[in-house]
């Protein structure tokens, strides 16, 4: 079920993919597979932000992290408190934005995985240079960059946009 809510999602038939999500969540909740029902959740999540439904995306992400914690899943954690960071770039709530990633940089180092880094260092390189504060943006967009490069990530080209931006700021 979850599987084909985020193809429906892909395809831009949201209606179908929140249906699905929903029976995917129902079905795992019924099973008290809370992990699973975390990710559900982040997917739900990250639907309803993906059509800029804001307040949705925000209550299942919180949804999601509070039943991380519950079950002391950092791993769930540090990803869920990364995307609330993006959610609040894109809403331009940047103090809160800095909060989240600020939050989830430590956990993200115990967890170790350098995607989440990467997106968290990123995520707040882009908030201190709209913060005015380019110096320190800048190495951390550089390191994001450095795994972006050998991870060959989707979002390259937006890191490395972001250091050439820095780069001359400095």
């Amino acid at each position: 079920m979850r599987l084909g809510g985020l193809i429906a999602q892909q395809r831009k038939e949201f209606d179908e993919a929140e249906r699905l999500l929903q029976a995917a969540l129902n079905i795992r909740l019924t099973l008290n597979n809370y992990r699973e029902v975390a990710f559900v959740l982040i997917s739900l999540a990250q639907l309803a932000q993906e059509q800029k439904n804001y307040d949705s995306a925000e209550k299942y992400f919180l949804e999601a992290l509070d039943l991380a914690q519950k079950i002391a899943d950092i791993t769930i954690q540090v990803s869920v408190s990364s995307y609330l960071g993006e959610l609040n770039i894109e809403q331009n709530r940047l103090s809160e934005a800095r909060k989240w990633f600020e939050h989830a940089m430590p956990m993200s180092k115990e967890v170790g995985r350098v995607e989440v880094i990467a997106r968290i260092q990123y995520g707040l390189a882009y908030v201190q240079e709209a913060e005015g504060h380019a110096d320190i943006a800048l190495p951390l967009a550089q390191e994001a960059l450095k795994i972006y490069e050998r991870l060959q990530h989707g979002d390259l080209a937006k890191v490395q946009k972001l250091v050439e931006k820095l780069t001359k700021a400095e």
